[in-house]
C-alpha cells in the first residue's frame, strides 16, 4: 500500500518509519504504531507508538494494547495496531535482541570471573 511504500503520515516517510520499527524491535522487543484509518475503513496513516509506553494485553481472550499518548494512558484494540514482535517465548511480547545479548555477555564475564576466583586461589 501506498503508506507502507512512500508515506506513513504527514511527517514521517515509509523509510523513516520503516527503520523507527526495525530500532523499536532491536532495542525494545516489539515496534507498535496506531493505525488510522479513514470513514471508508482504508488506513490512511501509520504513527508509531513508544514501545516502552505500550503493552499487549489480553482482556476476555481479546488482544488489546495499553498506550500512553502525552499523559494519558488509552485502550486500542488489536485491529488498530500495527504489531512487530521480536523474538518471543508466548508469541505476545517479543524480548529484546540487545538486551538478551547484553545478558549472556554479562552471564559469560561473571562465570570466567568466578571460575578464575575458584580455581586459581
Amino acid at each position: 500500500s501506498y503508506i507502507v511504500r512512500h508515506q506513513a503520515n504527514e511527517e514521517i516517510s515509509a523509510g523513516v518509519f520503516k527503520r523507527v520499527m526495525m530500532y523499536h524491535v532491536l532495542f525494545w522487543g516489539n515496534a507498535f504504531a496506531h493505525i488510522l484509518r479513514d470513514s471508508a475503513g482504508r488506513v490512511i496513516e501509520l504513527i508509531p507508538l513508544m514501545p516502552d509506553r505500550t503493552e499487549a494485553f489480553r482482556r476476555g481472550g481479546e488482544l488489546k494494547y495499553k498506550t500512553a499518548v502525552g499523559d494519558q494512558w488509552r485502550i486500542l484494540s488489536a485491529s488498530d495496531v500495527f504489531h512487530i514482535r521480536g523474538l518471543s517465548f508466548d508469541g505476545l511480547t517479543g524480548y529484546s535482541v540487545i538486551s538478551l545479548a547484553r545478558d549472556s555477555l554479562g552471564l559469560t564475564l561473571a562465570a570466567e570471573e568466578f571460575g578464575a576466583k575458584f580455581f586459581f586461589m
